[in-house]
């Protein structure tokens, strides 16, 4: 259609398609649905005091749905998995992935915002082949992925004060529903991680097209092959399978990463799997400003020509452990991961964040150029932070057991940290971190502390009581941060000042730069709020 699209009120349940439409950036088309915008998603952020909240719909909403529970959708999804596993794919849903309630292709300058999904299969929101896209004010509920990027002319992307909730977890009626439906089981701990993601090669795992969950094997964001410039900001995503997915190109294959990715100021609760994964390559990203709370691996960095990382700001902490019990494939969370595929071509500079942890700061494998610096880090692991393997000699094991010990040859550097991990027993009276780890063969600067940071308040080994990461008066993070410098994709470095806290927590709020880092300053969505 070209010219203004219309919305309109109540529930739609067929497929919307905006293609050819273009405006100005000083005019963007705008798709506005009807009725109040849901007083929650002003509330977004990753401050959110109340992150159990769901927006307020009504019939006087334009709200978009299959009128299909997850229950009503899971045996059709996991047929199409088990059909791709049948001709030698990977099982999943990603082959139906243009199947989507509302698709913006060959746009320019166009909003869409207070437009609402429930259980939209496998996709709510399809971009193609556009540039200067917003989506903001809209909340999902269900579906597979919520939305999708594609193309290489894709550009300038902004999504903000967007919900997402993936499963059914303490979900109200759906607005099409003349009573409650059947809420299906939590993603986070009542659904086995194989159920959504196994697969016979890595897992000896066959789709069960009775019993799976493969309709949650999604994100919020995926994009395949885009040229870049995308923004994701004051987002609550919650209780999902993966949230931030990347890939090079439509294959999945890598060609030209999405390169200058925001992602700011969210909150991400109950991530199963991947939080933010550029799966085949990434440049020039910077994750700042969120929250993770009870995510499984908030930090996936698998592919190759990745580089120019920037994660600083962030907190989190992870208390509930993920799985519904010993037969779960995967419920060993960890702050990174990485493959033996994992390559860089710039630095990953992790500093100034906060985090309290169940079990690993890495379990394997590693990534040149990674700079850990003036973080704060309380672990409950029993066993390492660094894997199981973690002192096992050279001779006696690779790196599919524990964080890599390369770390000259690799360029690896930590320095500046607090990093406490109380819990793991030794016959030397020695702590852990940082000294059992150089006895081990991991060159920590001199620099490195193992003291408790004393945050604010943390939750007891039960998770019972409040948790603030802020640092407690005394607290050795205060003031007690070491001066480095980020390389830029330019050739360029940032100066950053020590003598600040460690962690993220800073006296006047989150950490952050003294200035923007040049390849963002001026990209579209990272200047004065757009205004619709």
């Amino acid at each position: 259609m070209a010219g203004k699209p219309r919305l309109t009120r109540g529930v739609q349940d067929k497929p919307l398609l905006l293609a050819g439409v273009v405006g100005t950036s000083a005019a963007p088309v705008v798709a506005m649905g009807k009725g109040a915008v849901p007083g929650m998603l002003s509330l977004l952020g990753a401050e959110m005091t109340d992150p159990l909240a769901w927006p307020e719909l009504s019939r006087a909403n334009t709200v978009f749905s299959s009128r299909r529970r997850a229950a009503d959708y899971r045996t059709e999804g996991n047929g199409i998995a088990r059909r791709l596993e049948a001709a030698g794919e990977f099982p999943g849903l990603y082959s139906n992935i243009r199947d989507a309630a509302v698709t913006i292709r060959n746009c320019r300058d166009v909003v869409l915002e207070n437009v609402h999904f429930q259980d939209c299969w496998p996709t709510a929101i399809l971009i193609e082949h556009c540039q200067r896209i917003v989506i903001r004010n809209c909340s999902f509920a269900g579906g597979t992925f919520a939305i999708v990027a594609r193309g290489a002319s894709t550009r300038d992307l902004v999504i903000e004060n967007c919900f997402w909730q993936q499963d059914d977890e303490n979900a109200p009626r759906r607005i099409w529903e003349e009573k409650a439906g059947t809420n299906s089981e939590p993603i986070w701990n009542k659904i086995h991680w194989q159920r959504i993601h196994g697969d016979r090669k890595d897992f000896n795992y066959a789709v069960d097209v009775k019993h799976d969950w493969r309709l949650y094997d999604g994100d919020f964001l995926r994009t395949f092959g885009i040229a870049g410039n995308v923004v994701v900001r004051r987002c609550l995503i919650r209780n999902a399978f993966n949230a931030i997915h990347t890939f090079g190109t439509e294959t999945g294959m890598l060609s030209v990463p999405c390169r200058n990715m925001l992602v700011e100021d969210n909150q991400f609760v109950r991530i199963r799997d991947n939080t933010i994964e550029p799966e085949s390559g990434a440049a020039n990203w910077v994750v700042r400003h969120n929250r993770f709370i009870d995510n499984f691996r908030p930090f996936s960095v698998e592919g190759q020509d990745t580089g120019f990382l920037y994660v600083y700001g962030n907190d989190g902490w992870n208390i509930v452990a993920p799985g519904p019990g010993d037969a779960d494939r995967n419920t060993g969370a960890s702050l990174f991961k990485f493959t033996s595929q994992t390559r860089s071509d710039g630095p990953f500079a992790f500093f100034h964040n906060s985090f309290l942890l169940l079990r690993d700061i890495a379990k394997k494998h590693g990534i040149s150029g990674l700079a850990v610096a003036n973080n704060a880090i309380a672990s409950r692991a029993k066993n390492s932070i660094f894997g199981k393997l973690w002192n096992a000699p050279l001779a006696d094991s690779g790196e599919d057991e524990r964080f890599t010990r390369r770390w000259r040859e690799l360029g690896i550097d930590f320095r500046g940290n607090v990093v406490h991990a109380p819990g793991i027993a030794n016959d030397h009276g020695l702590p852990h971190y940082p000294d059992m780890l150089r006895i081990a063969g991991y060159p920590l600067a001199n620099s490195e502390r193992g003291y408790d940071p004393r945050f604010a308040a943390r939750a007891d080994e039960h998770g019972q009581g409040a948790i603030d990461l802020r640092p407690a008066e005394g607290s050795p993070l205060r003031g007690a941060s070491l001066p480095f410098e980020l390389r830029l994709p330019d050739g360029d470095c940032v100066s950053v000042a020590g003598g600040r806290h460690v962690g993220a927590w800073q006296e006047g709020g989150r950490f952050r730069l003294d200035g923007e880092l040049p390849f963002l300053d001026g990209m579209f969505g990272n200047v004065a709020a757009l205004t619709s």
